[in-house]
């Protein structure tokens, strides 16, 4: 008998939810649902019971194949109880047991980790990191995420708590501040005294403003040197960008790699490999649902 579990991404925007097979195959569609994680609790609770319910109440699986639950979420987390911690994105799901509540919701077993550690073991199964031995995601939206990959296992840490790259002070704050779209916002104001969203900034440069295009490369210098720290300390095989930013890759691609070469050790230059997701969002519903399946066997 075929086994699925369910993958589900949990942002401060939208909640997306789907039903995955071991080989990566996702059963229907991918469902969505707006997150309004400004509203009460209870609300966004019942929201997201509700597009899980829907996920289960597919026609092309039963009950019986569902192995478990697998959960992206914003951090910081308790990994052990499954409890989201105080992320800002998430206001009313601040110390919320998510794994206790989904576990008596449904009476399935439930899995937890951050969105950016999802994103990367996505990325290591099925999109760019495959088949590599040591992986880093990177995801750069409303925040800054990242997540470590080795040998097919999220590298946690001592305390759950490895790849918290975006509090490590940098400049004037910490790297969040500038590789984010507030950071994005926040360097065109300071270039032009002009206030855009980072989806307009990143038309302004494709239709050629000069302005707008320095932006860019300011971020891919900032980016370039996160990642050469990342480099200098994990060794990665391959580094895959995905968040929302990651749609304007070619916008900052090159200064980013012209600074990771310049701030890299020799041996790494020979074979880097920095990409842009090509799964999107597929990448943390699939690492949510790996949650399960690397648990449950």
């Amino acid at each position: 008998m075929a086994r699925y579990a369910i993958g589900v991404d949990v942002g401060g925007t939208k909640t997306s939810a789907a039903a995955i097979s071991d080989d990566g195959t996702i059963v229907g569609n991918i469902l969505r649902i707006p997150t309004l994680a400004e509203r009460p609790r209870q609300e966004v609770e019942a929201r997201l019971f509700q597009v899980i319910e829907k996920t289960l109440r597919s026609d092309s699986i039963t009950a019986e194949q569902i192995l478990g639950i697998g959960v992206g979420t914003p951090g910081p987390l308790d990994l052990d109880s499954g409890t989201i911690l105080d992320p800002w994105n998430l206001p009313t799901l601040h110390y919320y047991p998510l794994k206790q509540r989904l576990e008596q919701q449904f009476g399935l077993p439930v899995f937890v980790d951050n969105d950016a550690n999802c994103f990367a073991l996505g990325e290591a199964y099925f999109g760019q990191a495959k088949n590599m031995s040591v992986s880093i995601g990177i995801t750069l939206g409303t925040g800054l995420g990242c997540g470590i990959v080795i040998d097919g296992k999220i590298f946690q840490g001592a305390t759950g708590t490895a790849a918290e790259i975006w509090i490590t002070p940098y400049l004037d704050g910490n790297f969040e501040d500038i590789l984010s779209g507030r950071g994005l916002v926040k360097l065109y104001q300071q270039i032009t005294g002009q206030k855009k969203t980072a989806p307009e900034i990143e038309r302004a440069a494709q239709q050629g403003e000069k302005k707008a295009l320095e932006v860019w490369q300011q971020f891919g210098y900032h980016l370039g040197i996160l990642l050469a720290y990342l480099i200098n300390c994990i060794d990665p095989e391959v580094i895959v960008i995905g968040g929302s930013i990651s749609k304007a890759f070619e916008l900052f691609k090159g200064k980013m790699r012209e600074t990771v070469m310049q701030n890299i050790c020799p041996k790494p230059r020979e074979n880097l490999k920095v990409f842009c997701t090509q799964l999107g969002e597929k990448a943390n519903i699939f690492g949510a649902a790996r949650l399960v399946f690397e648990n449950r066997r």
